[in-house]
């Protein structure tokens, strides 16, 4: 059964993973056609790239190669005559700074403080207003690369109806707008709980690094996207949080899986992924440190961060596939939710490669990432629930052991070895206390004569009467057999005379409903205030009394002395 509940699990994953290609495929096509019926402005260009002009240009297929900071790359054409109301522009710019004019009048401008002080100029998309009037009017639009081959692909500008141009782009992108919610919001409470939590368990531990990893993950893509600038124009600082969240979320993926597989790592393994985990924070922190100083732009230190995230990929890959192959028992949740992720990184890679070949700039694979950090989400939640209930039966098979090697299994109350425990402690306890002696009469002529269905009916009545009475002030005990014990931890404003009169009333009463018996039976108190030097002396006296009271019950008592 659980070798079919991961199958299962697989193949909810991998459903959704073609379903996740399907839907970022269609929300592309949707939103190109959409784009197509706007201002769509991709044909017709003038490209002149530091003096070296072409024209006619599609400029979706138009490529750049080895471009240099500080070159000047002027796009000419001419606005399109449709009359849009409330018109914007939505321009992409990529690390360069930015001039648009119309008819040779400037209409925007972005980034050239940042560059004239060597600091990091954004990249994202910008939306301007054009005016009234826009028709015919000659438009030009100045690319100023900011770094080395930072400009090497143009998206198409778009002329768009300013009060909808942020709701067009949500309705296009739809669903990775309400993962990037999802993300980001379950990500913080995640987050919150376990903290509130306090408790340093590997569960909780797994649930803080799922939670942390889920809300970088929506952070980025929230930044990657671009709905950060519905909210803010100020690109770099959205940069700077998409790059922060991105290359954060690996650390918690790394530390889920340290957190998950620890316990099974060799010593050789544990050196591999603290030297591994060390290089990647140690390159992630020098990289911000000098950013931060502006001794070096963040994104020049990227190679060698991707280095480290390879290295850390690897790692987990290899360690699961040493698991695989010494056919380990493991959860495969999170392997199939890494398998998917690969296999998204490699179709994002493939269909990024095969529309360069064809000089298309296409963007239908770009969400493919957010997909699959989904996806990984999942298998992570999918795991530790897995991990959750494997416990809970842990630990409700180890209170059956407890019940079973601590409690009478017939009257379900606590047996000797529990008495022996109990008695150890009141021993260290400096309370009034008091012991109780029973032993039920008439059980052996009960079970010859009726049978012992109604012996263990008169067990468990007699049981039942117990609890009733002494459950609230005491430990109550079968001892064996028809010998019952009651050990009072604490008798400050008890009356013993009181106590029994219930107890007496409540067996006639019972009795009295019986047919085959009659609830009767032998006791002997003993308390702490009589002066016994230990708890089980006092525990021999109760039942030498309760001997005595047998005897008198009867008319004779025997006790085995052996």
């Amino acid at each position: 059964m659980k070798k079919f509940e991961g199958w299962q699990v697989i193949l909810v994953l991998v459903l959704l993973a073609l379903i996740c290609v399907e839907l970022q495929i269609s929300s592309s096509s949707s939103s190109s056609l959409r784009d197509q019926t706007n201002g769509y402005m991709n044909y017709n260009w003038t490209v002149s790239v530091n003096g070296t002009v072409y024209d006619d240009v599609k400029l979706s297929s138009f490529k750049l190669y080895d471009t240099k900071r500080g070159d000047v790359i002027t796009l000419t054409n001419r606005m399109t005559y449709k009359q849009i109301e409330h018109p914007v522009l939505r321009l992409y710019g990529e690390f360069a700074c930015i001039d648009v004019f119309l008819d040779g009048e400037r209409v925007y401008t972005y980034g050239h403080e940042r560059y004239e002080h060597g600091r990091l100029v954004g990249y994202g998309r910008h939306v301007f207003e054009t005016g009234e009037g826009y028709q015919g009017k000659v438009i030009e639009i100045v690319f100023t690369v900011a770094r080395d081959n930072g400009v090497t692909s143009f998206e198409a500008p778009i002329l768009c109806d300013g009060f909808t141009v942020h709701t067009d782009y949500i309705r296009d992108t739809i669903f990775i707008y309400l993962l990037d919610i999802f993300l980001g919001v379950f990500g913080m409470i995640v987050i919150l709980c376990t903290i509130l939590t306090l408790r340093g368990n590997p569960i909780i531990k797994e649930l803080f690094c799922v939670g942390a990893f889920s809300l970088f993950i929506g952070v980025w893509s929230f930044c990657e996207y671009n709905y950060f600038s519905i909210v803010s124009d100020n690109y770099t600082l959205k940069n700077y949080l998409e790059y922060f969240a991105l290359y954060t979320a690996p650390i918690y993926i790394f530390a889920y899986f340290g957190v998950k597989s620890g316990s099974r790592m060799s010593k050789g393994w544990h050196i591999g992924y603290r030297v591994v985990f060390s290089l990647y924070t140690v390159s992630y922190v020098v990289g911000n440190v000098l950013s931060v100083l502006r001794l070096m732009q963040f994104t020049e230190f990227l190679p060698v961060t991707h280095i480290f995230i390879v290295l850390m990929g690897l790692f987990v890959i290899a360690f699961m596939l040493r698991g695989l192959i010494k056919k380990e028992k493991e959860y495969p949740a999170f392997l199939t939710g890494m398998t998917i992720m690969v296999a998204f990184a490699l179709f994002t890679l493939f269909g990024y490669s095969v529309t360069n070949y064809l000089g298309e700039k296409n963007t239908s694979y770009s969400g493919m990432a957010t997909y699959a950090s989904f996806i990984l989400v999942l298998s992570m939640l999918f795991d530790l629930g897995h991990m959750i209930s494997e416990k809970i039966k842990l630990e409700s098979r180890m209170e059956l052991f407890e019940q079973l090697a601590y409690k009478d299994f017939l009257t379900d109350l606590a047996n000797r070895r529990q008495c022996e425990l109990v008695l150890d402690e009141l021993s260290e306890s400096n309370t009034a206390w008091a012991v109780i002696s029973l032993d039920i009469n008439g059980l052996k002529e009960t079970n010859d004569n009726y049978g012992h269905d109604e012996g263990d009916a008169l067990l468990k009545d007699f049981a039942m009467i117990l609890k009733e009475v002494f459950g609230p002030i005491g430990v109550i005990v079968r001892m064996g057999g028809d010998e019952f014990a009651v050990i009072i931890r604490n008798t400050e404003g008890l009356s013993f005379e009181h106590i029994f009169s219930m107890f007496d009333k409540r067996c006639e009463e019972v009795s009295a409903e019986r047919e085959h018996y009659s609830i009767v039976s032998a006791r002997g108190l003993c308390t702490s205030e009589e002066g016994f030097m230990t708890v089980r002396e006092a525990m021999l006296e109760a039942d030498d009394r309760m001997y005595e009271n047998k005897a008198k019950l009867k008319g004779k008592a025997y006790r085995n002395t052996k």
